[in-house]
């Protein structure tokens, strides 16, 4: 056989494998080649979230007419979390004469993405919390990637400031607030734009102060 012959045959193994990776990957997208499968941009939005759970979260919900703002948006995220290059243009993509060999070239680098751990979370200040008094909780980041994780704390009415301390060189961090009013708080914690699990946390914030204990004295 000739030499192209055997190029041909292994192009398309890498081809084969690298469809049977896409299928399991978004089995509900029913992935069949690499031309129109991928016009609408949900393919590539399901593909990214199911590298990266939480990386695209509104993946199912995009429109399918809005083709070209789907696909910039999946190419935009894939530059910069992955760090994929953009082989290809939105209009070329959505094209229905797309070039099925430059989407495979540009979908083959995905096969390498390692997801990213999330930190983990954990705290009384995440589960309830009183009235003038320091809520904490901590930010285990040692297993996530690099930076900070981002942590917003809102009350009924307004933001609180969040204080941070730890060993922020071993990516281990305690936070703390301390709630103005009752009512549920919301604690979010993301890092790298990717929501630690189970975030937003409500946090159930009670008035101490305003509590009556009532009833008959036993002797």
């Amino acid at each position: 056989r000739s030499v192209l012959t055997y190029l041909s045959l292994f192009t398309k193994r890498m081809d084969d494998n690298l469809l049977q990776w896409i299928q399991s990957k978004i089995p509900e997208r029913n992935i069949t080649g690499f031309t129109k499968d991928w016009h609408s941009g949900l393919a590539l939005a399901a593909l990214i979230d199911a590298i990266q759970p939480g990386l695209f979260p509104n993946a199912k919900k995009l429109n399918p007419k809005n083709a070209v703002d789907n696909v910039a948006q999946a190419l935009k995220v894939a530059k910069e979390k992955f760090g994929i290059d953009e082989v290809l243009t939105p209009a070329e993509i959505v094209d229905p004469k797309l070039d099925g060999l430059l989407m495979t070239s540009y979908l083959q680098p995905f096969q390498y993405c390692k997801p990213v751990k999330p930190p983990v979370a954990e705290g009384p200040g995440l589960v309830s919390a009183d009235v003038g008094q320091v809520a904490t909780f901590k930010v285990d980041a040692s297993s996530s990637a690099e930076g900070d994780p981002e942590v917003a704390v809102s009350g009924p009415h307004s933001k609180l400031d969040v204080q941070v301390s730890g060993l922020p060189d071993r990516a281990l961090y305690t936070y703390c607030y301390t709630p103005k009013e009752p009512g549920i708080h919301t604690v979010e914690i993301s890092h790298s734009d990717i929501p630690v699990s189970e975030s937003p946390y409500e946090v159930p914030v009670l008035d101490i102060s305003q509590c009556r204990v009532s009833g008959r004295v036993l002797e």
